[in-house]
């Protein structure tokens, strides 16, 4: 009986390790062999629990990795003609595509930033990290001008809110907390914090 509770549980972190082959496939095409895949193994997870979805928050995100179309169909469909087909290498080259480009404008390197700016405007996280590539720095500086945020619609209409605050900079966190139990190596070139 205990068993069957956690089957649940289970089924959850081996659907995400799936995943794992092709996400470091196409993170090493982008960054390099020394670059800590598992962390974008966790972005599925938190994105999507690992399920290829449309998102219900007004944008039509997709996939695991809940890629925009309305931003990054143009750019991504000339370089990844099938990053809209489910499994396809494509979609898993998008992600790692969109972290790179990310990447590149983050001068602090930290991964926890260049998650935000997945997630969220890469000039705001920057802005409110003021250099000093602090998590705690730039929390306290976005939560001086919080925005809502719907993560809900039905109809059009928006069903939850949270502030972007919340949103962004507990992103960062839940890609460390389901991406550390899957580290297997400890990169110098890559520091999440």
């Amino acid at each position: 009986m205990v068993l069957l509770l956690f089957l649940p549980l289970l089924s959850q972190a081996g659907d995400c390790k799936k995943f794992a082959g092709k996400v470091r496939r196409a993170h090493e095409w982008f960054f390099g062999l020394d670059y800590p895949y598992w962390y974008s193994v966790a972005q599925l997870k938190v994105e999507s629990n690992c399920r290829w979805v449309t998102s219900l928050d007004g944008w039509g995100s997709l996939g695991y990795a809940q890629i925009t179309p309305r931003f990054w169909d143009k750019e991504l469909s000339k370089k990844f003609p099938n990053w809209k087909e489910k499994d396809h290498s494509d979609y898993f080259m998008s992600q790692a595509y969109i972290l790179w480009k990310n990447h590149k404008r983050n001068k602090c390197g930290k991964l926890f930033i260049t998650y935000q700016c997945y997630n969220r405007s890469c000039y705001k996280i920057i802005r409110e990290t003021k250099g000093c590539c602090s998590w705690q720095q730039g929390y306290q500086e976005c939560l001086k001008h919080p925005k809502k945020i719907c993560v809900w619609r039905v109809k059009g209409k928006c069903k939850q809110y949270r502030t972007d605050c919340d949103i962004n900079y507990l992103y960062s966190k839940k890609i460390y907390k389901f991406g550390k139990p899957m580290q297997e190596w400890t990169s110098s070139r890559f520091r999440f914090w």
